[in-house]
């Protein structure tokens, strides 16, 4: 896929929330998240959520006596600023679809720096480039690229 310069992957297997969040844009990520479900709701999601179960595991062990994989219980942690992150992001995946508009609102409107996430911007330099929309494009910094 790499000789398509108009198909972008996101990095380690995240999805766009996940990437969004790795790219520091937690706290419009929060502001989504309050705007759409309340000011408390991430803290009430976390103790309520914080410790259950998040599903199985599936190991390469087999057992002697059914000769079956087995399965590990995972569990949540949402303790530290990881975990957080974390809750914040399990709650995004669980209203995926009440978000997207609100996330690029927050983030075109209330962000300062870096409106577009990088690998956004990355794709529509592509674009512009590839169909001569505007022969000088500017990055983040008002360098012509």
């Amino acid at each position: 896929m790499e000789e398509y310069n108009n198909i972008k992957f996101l990095p380690n297997e995240c999805d766009f929330e996940m990437y969004l969040l790795n790219e520091g844009f937690d706290r419009e990520l929060n502001i989504a998240m309050q705007n759409v479900l309340g000011e408390d709701y991430l803290d009430t999601y976390i103790k309520k959520k914080d410790h259950t179960s998040k599903g199985r595991e599936r190991t390469p062990d087999i057992c002697d006596s059914c000769n079956q994989n087995i399965y590990l219980d995972i569990y949540r942690d949402y303790s530290g600023d990881e975990g957080e992150k974390e809750a914040l992001l399990d709650c995004i995946h669980n209203n995926k679809t009440a978000y997207s508009s609100v996330i690029a609102d927050i983030i075109i409107n209330q962000r300062t720096d870096d409106k577009i996430p990088k690998i956004i911007s990355t794709l529509f330099k592509e674009i512009n480039k590839d169909l001569k929309i505007n022969d000088e494009v500017k990055d983040t910094e008002g360098v012509t690229v």
